[in-house]
């Protein structure tokens, strides 16, 4: 991958983006911050120029794409930027405030012929993958169950923006998993940061926790089936699978073939991890990867700006009933 890049936003996310890019063979050609000495201390790791304005790093640069990894208000705005200059973009979650304003940046692109991808990398983690190639095993599916708890609210003066902020995580895999996002759904919100939804599509019943309090963090899947059942943890990539078969012997090794295969799959899973230095964000550089084929020709994307419109239509869907 020689794609040259440039990186928005110098703090974690703009760090493992950064990171990506050169494991997997592309320049980091800037980083722009609007603090310059953020800018400066991530470009210097790279060998790249460090900025606090997008317009001028753009005109002095020649450049294939840029990584957008700053607060959510300021999507629209560098998007725009970036897109009117003919460079593809890639756009931490969510992708933007609304699905008006998504719509209008997919169709901006669309007219300079360029890509604009948000970030969905759950979607490109080895779990995932196995669950797609081996969903059969599974039988019928009869519930699907997502859990997001998380500790990014704890500063956080309105815990449910952190709240929609995550919802685009659980949108994307469904999406991915089903290729159909349904328009009614019960959301329930007892308090701040708490927020719970299901819908039923054909015999099948989603479940969507976010919680910003309950503890243990959580960012899992469970799927039920008729022939067994699958649990992914997206903190770390990996799938752990159950066999549906039923029997007494069966009822009490359960746990212990459970336990058993959550331990082997977890430490064959870290030590890969290990290997490859990917530390944390599993399916970033995988994304990253299959982002850079497409603009490079090589590939189609996973999740095309179709889908990337529909996730944000029923983001404002669920936002609305919520309100």
């Amino acid at each position: 991958m020689t794609l040259r890049a440039g990186i928005i936003g110098a703090g974690l996310m703009g760090r493992w983006h950064a990171d990506a890019i050169a494991r997997l063979g592309g320049a980091v050609v800037f980083v722009v911050d609007t603090l310059h000495d953020n800018a400066q201390k991530l470009a210097q790791q790279y060998e790249a120029r460090a900025y606090s304005d997008l317009n001028q790093a753009l005109d002095e640069n020649r450049l294939d794409v840029v990584h957008i990894c700053t607060p959510l208000t300021s999507h629209e705005k560098l998007a725009r930027t970036a897109i009117e200059h003919g460079i593809h973009i890639i756009v931490e979650k969510p992708f933007m405030p609304n699905a008006d304003t998504t719509k209008n940046i997919i169709d901006l692109a669309r007219r300079q012929n360029v890509y604009a991808i948000p970030v969905h990398q759950f979607v490109h983690q080895d779990g995932m993958h196995q669950l797609q190639n081996n969903r059969d095993a599974l039988g019928k599916i009869q519930t699907v169950h997502l859990k997001f708890y998380s500790a990014g609210a704890t500063n956080s003066s309105n815990p449910d923006e952190i709240v929609y902020d995550i919802l685009p995580h659980p949108l994307s895999i469904l999406l991915a998993l089903f290729q159909q996002l349904p328009q009614v759904w019960s959301v329930y919100h007892p308090q701040a940061g708490e927020w719970y939804s299901t819908t039923t599509v054909n015999t099948m019943r989603w479940t969507i926790d976010i919680s910003m309090s309950a503890r243990p963090t959580r960012a899992e899947m469970f799927i039920g089936g008729t022939a067994g059942s699958v649990n992914l943890n997206f903190y770390h990539g990996y799938a752990t699978w159950q066999d549906g078969s039923v029997s007494r012997r069966q009822k009490i090794l359960q746990p212990f073939q459970h336990n058993f295969s959550e331990l082997f799959t977890a430490g064959g899973n870290l030590t890969k991890r290990a290997f490859q230095r990917e530390t944390a964000y599993p399916g970033l550089r995988k994304f990253i990867h299959d982002c850079y084929s497409a603009i490079d020709g090589q590939k189609a994307l996973i999740m095309n700006a179709d889908d990337t419109l529909w996730i944000a239509r029923v983001r404002d869907l669920l936002m609305a009933v919520d309100s």
